[in-house]
């Protein structure tokens, strides 16, 4: 393995992402839950991923911090890979979604595209309301 070249990395995702650590050789057991939540958060868009699957990827996490992941699933979308994201903030879903399926009570209320977006509409949906067919 190529250590300089793994630390070197590893420095630019922890210096882009500001995760507060030592030193990139420290274990990532030894860091703060959202310095943790950052790392893993990076290691789920190194490579050559075709799909994320993101469940409140941002809770927890300061505005910019929950800004800089945003545009990052953003350019995943851009760049042709797929990204499945779970949340109950409406902002982060209309943000980063092409459509936005509401479910209440295990049962779909209904899926809105991106060109009808209706942040009362899809609230409702998401508190119980079916949309209409």
């Amino acid at each position: 393995m190529n250590w300089k070249a793994i630390h070197d990395v590893a420095r630019k995702y922890v210096k882009e992402f500001r995760v507060r650590t030592p030193g990139v050789g420290v274990p990532a057991g030894r860091l703060s839950g959202g310095n943790i939540q950052k790392l893993q958060i990076i290691r789920a868009l190194l490579g050559d991923v075709k799909l994320v699957l993101a469940h409140n990827p941002t809770r927890g996490l300061d505005i910019a911090t929950t800004d800089m992941v945003l545009r990052n699933f953003i350019n995943l979308k851009k760049n042709g890979r797929s990204v499945f994201f779970i949340s109950e903030d409406l902002d982060e879903l209309m943000t980063v979604c092409d459509r936005i399926m509401a479910i209440y009570k295990g049962e779909i209320m209904g899926i809105v595209e991106r060109r009808e977006f209706d942040r009362y509409k899809i609230g409702a949906m998401m508190a119980g309301k079916k949309e209409a067919k």
